[in-house]
């Protein structure tokens, strides 16, 4: 619940989209965004086939399991939503302060990117497998097939962006220890230099440690 709190409490800023679409963690997420509307589509309006006549008239084109559709529907429906969320959380994180806030909402982005990859995958190998079978010959598989590209599509933007997150979570911890690294040598300078005549304030001053912003953060 406190996490909720803060993530609200960050869409309550300003949003910077200059430095949003700098990032390649954004285009990715943009794109998981765009295949959970298009998999929620295609499965929702050409997974069917309208037989016409019967009592189950609308057979799914997945071996005939409506359990499977309704997999796939709900399954691109809540990645709209999540990758939404994702991007809402990216638009407002640079503006968060709290150090420990911005760890939690980092590790809760991994998490979600990760197990839609494993879920998406699995809806793959699920559609693959039950593409065409125990459904009528005329029946248009067409849509059922765009559904099965569109999960391992989503599968691998997934990955990516789980990978993404995970290197900007792990930058952002260097960032930390670097800076109480630096923290550290400003309050004790060292000794020997002093001895030797050096200035205090300089010896306090440690080099600049190189750091790069890398990917996503």
């Amino acid at each position: 619940m406190q996490t909720i709190n803060n993530i609200y409490q960050i869409g309550s800023r300003n949003i910077n989209l200059a430095q949003f679409f700098e990032k390649p963690i954004s285009f990715s997420k943009c794109f998981c965004f765009i295949l959970g509307a298009c998999l929620w589509y295609v499965i929702t309006t050409g997974a069917y086939h309208d037989s016409g006549s019967g009592f189950e008239r609308h057979v799914c084109l997945y071996g005939g399991s409506s359990t499977t559709c309704s997999f796939g529907s709900a399954l691109g429906f809540f990645a709209f939503v999540g990758s939404a969320v994702a991007i809402y959380i990216d638009l407002r994180l640079p503006n968060e302060s709290s150090m420990p806030t911005k760890r939690r909402i980092m590790k809760i982005d991994i998490y979600i990117a990760v197990s839609f990859a494993c879920i998406h995958l699995l809806a793959f190998i699920m559609f693959w497998s039950k593409v065409g079978n125990s459904v009528p010959d005329e029946a248009n598989l067409s849509y059922a097939k765009i559904g099965i590209m569109i999960s391992l599509f989503a599968s691998i933007a997934w990955g990516i962006t789980s990978l993404l997150a995970y290197r900007r979570f792990e930058e952002f911890n260097l960032e930390i220890k670097i800076n109480e690294l630096e923290s550290d040598g400003k309050q004790k300078p060292d000794e020997s230099s002093v001895a030797n005549g050096v200035d205090p304030a300089q010896a306090a001053s440690p080099q600049a440690v190189p750091f790069t912003d890398g990917y996503g953060y």
